[in-house]
């Protein structure tokens, strides 16, 4: 039952705007307000919900202050994405707490739960929720306004001047209990007609949406914080209830294309292919993309139930060329013969192939960098991406990390720079990674006019505009770009003349191996 209009509370939900913790424009994006909308549709028939969403209008803090002094809310909820971008949380719980003492802030997401002794070192900040929220802001709100006790699980605080970490709040179990997401309470248009970012991953067509069928994953890949934040045990929506919001979305806001948010869509074949011939079966028609592909729980039927259902687009995450690497250091089941199998079935039924690989991992060795450069050349796919291997807290990695002695307590995630490598070990320096990332992933995406032509058409961007963000990309990476100009005019001529001298000698190593030629 609802709470009468003139006396129920107001909660406003705040994403934050991620230029007040960075300028880095290349490395933001705006964020898709579904899980905001999803955890606003569990407590809208009980309190007033607002949605601020800070990124999609780039407000400013002072244009932010005035709209919370203009609504005036009894709880402020803010949603922290990951650690890089804490700080512009946290710069809103002050705004907050600067205009009226008495709001209750609270914050959640992913930097919280992985890290919640950092988020509660803030003192404008009431309470951090560590764990799902759309249960547990319903729990919150019941003890501060209707006298209920607050659980023992879910929740950061102070306590008589002491700080409180409790557990984590118990997993949802039960996907289909939750209400659809409450896109009413946002200009749903406003994202669904804009990309987020200028990526390979773009919506094929627009309107789009993004879903979430599944939450967890028990594969326990060492560098993953998925157990940490989803839980190992995946958990399902029904095939009713997914294909249910998929009609939702179509019926009342005529979305053409869907991107899926699941760490592990594919973990049960069973329940994948069967959402995937509901889909087929309702004739939804939907053009639909995936960034998280664990291809390792993939089939050549669950290729074909894709490429049918309207697949025209797969992340999948191979990770790693190195056997070793991938066998003792991140413990992915990835078997390179199978994956080379289905990627050529993905090729049969026209679906665009992306692939993530990590680089720098703990105990890794320049050969082993280069197996995975070359693996990842001669798959020949779409497009490629080169990541540093950063081990974050609550991870096997972070551990395995610290006990080789590569990490120590001065490590502060909330102050690390995602595109730079974390540590140096006897066999590379973090600078040196930052070098064959760039360099390797512009020369196997770009060397060639063809894969330059496909790329701009999966970004939707035109050759000038690739140019430009190649040019940015180098430049961040190369050591020399900061102490002249010659740098940079040596950069522009690798790009617009496809000279093979790539503008550094070398990479600084015990191996001395050069970037350019693996």
């Amino acid at each position: 039952m609802g709470v009468e209009k003139g006396n129920r509370k107001r909660v406003m939900f705040v994403l934050p705007n991620h230029r007040w913790a960075s300028d880095e424009r290349y490395t933001m994006w705006l964020i898709f307000p579904t899980q905001i909308c999803l955890l606003a549709a569990q407590i809208e028939d009980k309190y007033d919900v607002e949605i601020l969403d800070c990124i999609i209008d780039d407000l400013t803090i002072e244009e932010f202050s005035e709209r919370v002094r203009h609504s005036k809310p009894d709880v402020v909820g803010v949603s922290n994405f990951t650690h890089e971008y804490s700080k512009a949380g946290h710069r809103a719980i002050e705004v907050v707490k600067a205009i009226n003492p008495d709001i209750i802030t609270v914050m959640g997401g992913v930097y919280v739960i992985t890290s919640p002794e950092l988020a509660i070192q803030n003192t404008n900040l009431d309470y951090g929720i560590i764990g799902e929220g759309e249960l547990t802001i319903q729990q919150l709100l019941a003890h501060l306004f209707e006298g209920q006790l607050l659980p023992d699980k879910g929740f950061c605080f102070r306590k008589d001047g002491k700080l409180v970490i409790q557990p984590r709040s118990p997993f949802i179990t039960n996907l289909d209990q939750l209400k659809y997401p409450a896109y009413h309470l946002v200009d749903f248009m406003k994202y669904a007609m804009r990309p987020q970012r200028e990526a390979p991953s773009r919506p094929r067509a627009l309107p789009y949406a993004r879903v979430c069928m599944t939450r967890g994953c028990p594969i326990g890949c060492t560098f993953c914080t998925v157990e940490s934040i989803s839980g190992g045990p995946t958990r399902y929506r029904s095939a009713e209830h997914m294909v249910g919001e998929l009609e939702m979305l179509k019926n009342k806001y005529g979305i053409k294309c869907i991107l899926w948010d699941d760490d592990n869509l594919f973990m049960n074949k069973v329940k994948a292919k069967e959402v995937l011939r509901l889909m087929i079966e309702r004739n939804l028609n939907l053009v639909w993309m995936l960034e998280a592909t664990a291809i390792f729980c993939m089939d050549e039927e669950l290729v074909e139930l894709c490429g049918k259902s309207g697949c025209k687009y797969l992340n999948i995450a191979l990770e790693s060329g190195s056997e070793r690497v991938l066998k003792e250091v991140i413990k992915k089941p990835v078997i390179k013969e199978k994956a080379l199998r289905l990627i050529k079935k993905m090729k049969e039924v026209a679906i665009e192939i992306n692939s993530n690989f990590v680089i720098g991992n703990p105990g890794e060795t320049w050969d082993e960098i280069w197996e995975t450069v070359r693996f990842a050349e001669d798959i020949d796919i779409d497009y490629v991406k080169f990541f540093i291997c950063t081990p974050f807290p609550k991870t096997k990695m972070f551990d395995m990390a610290k006990e080789m002695g590569y990490l120590d307590d001065s490590i502060r995630f909330d102050e690390h720079h995602w595109t730079g490598g974390t540590f140096n070990t006897e066999h590379w320096r973090a600078r040196d990674l930052a070098v064959v990332r760039a360099y390797e992933w512009d020369r196997i995406n770009f060397s060639k006019a063809d894969k330059r032509k496909k790329t701009c058409e999966m970004m939707g961007i035109s050759e000038d505009r690739l140019n430009e963000i190649r040019r940015v990309t180098l430049e961040a990476a190369n050591p020399d770009t900061d102490k002249n100009d010659a740098s940079k005019l040596h950069i522009n001529r690798y790009i617009t003349t496809k000279d093979e001298t790539p503008p550094f000698s070398s990479v600084t190593s015990s191996s001395s191996v050069h970037v350019s030629h693996p």
